[in-house]
């Protein structure tokens, strides 16, 4: 992967969670939030019923609420979070190097894998019980 492709990478990604956070923020509590199909289904909340609405509250300040609206919702906005900050910050480092190391890529990999597990662990377990 050339320097290009993973600034592109970084920005496009940045982009996305930028999008999530946008989207917690503003359309958590209109009409045009989108629908848990599994709730309507079953009429039962899945493991990530009330996530929009707490990551609402998690960008207001309010995390007993968004802990109450859903369990995991802290440390899922936490992955969020520090990946946009990584991707923030490749995006200035990389917009001043003419080149990036090739383990560094490895690293950034490695460091986003293990922080998916660690963060999302929990709900990947408790959608499979």
């Amino acid at each position: 992967m050339n320097n290009k492709t993973y600034f592109l990478f970084n920005c496009i990604w940045a982009g996305i969670i930028i999008l999530i956070l946008f989207y917690a923020g503003f359309f958590a509590y209109s009409n045009h939030a989108v629908q848990c199909v599994y709730k309507q289904t079953t009429g039962m909340d899945c493991t990530t019923c009330g996530l929009t609405r707490a990551f609402h509250h998690i960008l207001i300040g309010n995390f007993k609420e968004a802990t109450r609206l859903n369990g995991l919702s802290l440390q899922l906005f936490a992955f969020f979070g520090i990946q946009l900050m990584a991707r923030i910050f490749l995006f200035f480092y990389f917009k001043k190097q003419q080149f990036y190391p090739r383990y560094f890529l490895a690293v950034d990999i490695t460091f986003s894998i293990f922080l998916f597990i660690g963060c999302f662990f929990p709900l990947i377990a408790a959608i499979f019980n």
